[in-house]
This record gives C-alpha cells, sequence and structure tokens, in this order.
C-alpha cells in the first residue's frame, strides 16, 4: 500500500469530494467509475491478479477530475459573491499547495524527459527495437529496464527498490536477481541461472549507468554474441 500511496497521496484529497458527488447523485460517474476500478484493484490484489494493478492511473484521474470540478464551483461561488471569501480562500490555498506538491513529484518522474535535460542515457535505445522482438526477454539494469519496454521487448525488473512496479507477485525476488546479476563481481553459474530462470533471450549493457570496469564488463560480454554496439548501449544475444 504505501508503495501505491506514496506517489499519490495528493489525490486522495479527491475521495471525500467523490463521496459528496455520491450522495448528491447516486449514479454520479466519476464516484461510480471510481469506484469499479477500485473494485478491480482490490480484485486483482486479493486474487493474484497483478495486471490489474494497471486500473491505478485511471482511479487517479477520477480524483483529479473531482478536484477540478470542485475548484471551479468554487471560482464561481467566489466570484458570484455567493460563498464567503475567507474559507474559500483557505480552500484554494490547500489546492494550490496540493497541486505545488502533485507537480513536483510529477516533475521529479519526468525531469529526464524535459526540454535542456540530457538524453544521453536513453539515446540508442529506438535501435534495439530491429533485433529485440516484442515478446523478448531481456536482462538490463533497473534503470533501463523503466525505459527498454516502450522500445522493445520485455524485462526481469523495473521500478526502484523504493517504488517497485506494482502488482507483480515475485517483484521483490526479481529485484534482488537484477541487482545481484550487475554486482561487478557477480559469479558466471549465479548469472547464468538468472538467465535461465526468467526464459532471457538478451542481455542488455548500459555502460552510461553501470560504469563497470574492463574486466568486469568482459565477463559480462563474455555471456552471449554481441549484436549491437553503441557508445553507451551493447545488446548481447544469449542464444548465440
Amino acid at each position: 500500500a504505501r508503495q501505491v500511496l506514496a506517489p499519490n497521496w495528493p489525490a486522495l484529497l479527491g475521495l471525500p469530494l467523490l463521496m459528496f458527488r455520491l450522495r448528491r447523485k447516486r449514479l454520479d460517474p466519476l464516484a461510480i467509475t471510481f469506484a469499479v476500478l477500485a473494485g478491480l484493484y482490490a480484485w486483482g490484489a486479493l486474487s493474484g491478479r497483478w495486471a490489474l494493478g494497471r486500473v491505478i492511473p485511471g482511479m487517479v484521474l477520477m480524483l483529479h477530475l473531482a478536484l477540478a470540478l470542485w475548484a471551479v464551483d468554487l471560482e464561481k461561488s467566489v466570484s458570484g459573491g455567493k460563498g464567503p471569501r475567507l474559507p474559500s480562500l483557505l480552500a484554494a490555498l490547500a489546492l494550490g499547495a496540493v497541486l505545488v506538491f502533485s507537480a513536483l513529484g510529477f516533475t521529479g518522474a519526468v525531469k529526464g524527459y524535459l526540454p535542456g535535460a540530457s538524453t544521453s542515457y536513453y539515446k540508442g535505445f529506438s535501435v534495439l527495437d530491429d533485433y529485440i522482438g516484442d515478446y523478448d526477454v531481456v536482462v538490463a539494469d533497473r534503470r533501463s529496464s523503466n525505459a527498454l519496454p516502450a522500445f522493445a521487448g520485455k524485462v526481469v525488473a523495473a521500478g526502484s527498490r523504493e517504488v517497485p512496479f506494482v502488482f507483480i507477485e515475485d517483484q521483490q525476488e526479481r529485484g534482488i536477481d537484477i541487482e545481484r546479476f550487475f554486482q561487478p563481481m557477480a559469479r558466471e553459474e549465479f548469472r547464468r541461472k538468472v538467465i535461465a530462470r526468467y526464459g532471457a533471450r538478451y542481455l542488455l549493457i548500459n555502460r552510461a549507468s553501470l560504469r563497470f570496469a574492463p574486466d568486469a564488463l568482459n565477463r559480462l560480454w563474455s555471456l552471449g554474441e554481441t549484436v549491437y554496439s553503441s557508445d553507451d548501449l551493447i545488446l548481447i544475444d544469449l542464444k548465440g
């Protein structure tokens, strides 16, 4: 629960607003949609259908819309002289603070993609689609794994230790395997066990994030046949 709430807690201020909307109108579309998505999320958590974690953005969107519509109603009330100004002002300030916190969290998540930000880390990822099939599993460090599925293939583990991707039953074990796999002194026997365990077809070495010494890099290189290499990325066919 903490992993889900940490990036989304400001939106929870919309929850009482959805309840109010439901009391005012039993078939309020925002409240009903949120309730359905929340039910799917709970069912996924209880039944092990981890893919249903994808409903979280939809739930957060309903909360955001409830907050936005409340802000519109508040603005109309204040500008029309129908509501007390001090409580309305305090409510507006509280909403503004929530929006600031939300913006800070959003900026932290996308700062690598903002204009002027360094894009060297992701340079060349689009080329990998020429080599990696849609269903090929790729062993890559966790940071590279966050971006790779947008271009090609599937990964063993993504997210981070603090905020892993939700609704993946063995996410902790996968994360530990990947962290140990990319330790410079990891044994080849262990690495090959990880490759076999997850049915990996490719190994992606991102020198921009791993920064291995030459001997450690060579040990990774020896696990298969290099099919693509650039300044930062090395793609190794593990079946080669």
